[in-house]
């Protein structure tokens, strides 16, 4: 996986991988992370703050050092996958049909209602305000156009035997 804000680049994975890189790849810093046997999916930013999809959600103001971001109240199971961010919130989505959005005003993260069947959510594209995406292993593909009310817009044909995890947005 890849990510990149503003010069400021990841790449993340399995077991503590969390690398940051703000010179083009010309370095790379380790992150420090609160959890060594985690697996890292997805970075966005929202708010000033880094947040990355695990078990729990982490975030970070600098994008090396993370802490737990306390995403609802979340089984320990639930391993956020997608994440991504609008302009007027944060939405983190994965397993068991979590979906939750977090407003940095109020500091509070909301449950959604994803629709029946969107069960293990693997990616979410946003950009701005515009219409969100987000794919599910099922190769359905959500969208929304508040970032809370989602509705099935399309099946990915199945072309391989692979999972889906990518999403992006190209504006």
């Amino acid at each position: 996986n890849k990510v990149s804000y503003a010069g400021t680049w990841w790449f993340i994975g399995c077991q503590n991988t969390i690398y940051c890189s703000k010179d083009a790849g010309a370095t790379w810093t380790k992150g420090t992370v609160p959890n060594t046997s985690e697996n890292y999916f997805g970075v966005a930013k929202y708010a000033n703050e880094y947040y990355c999809g695990t078990a729990g959600g982490v975030k970070s103001t600098d994008g090396i050092n993370w802490t737990f971001a306390a995403v609802g109240p979340a089984s320990p199971y639930t391993q956020f996958i997608g994440i991504g961010a609008r302009l007027d919130k944060l939405i983190i989505a994965g397993t068991n049909g979590a979906c939750y959005t977090y407003d940095s005003t109020s500091k509070v993260w909301t449950a959604r209602t994803l629709p029946a069947g969107a069960t293990d959510i693997r990616a979410i594209a946003c950009y701005n305000n515009d219409p969100s995406f987000m794919l599910a292993s099922d190769r359905k593909v959500y969208k929304s156009t508040d970032g809370i009310a989602w509705a099935e817009v399309t099946t990915v044909p199945k072309t391989a035997d692979g999972q889906l995890y990518g999403l992006d947005f190209n504006g």
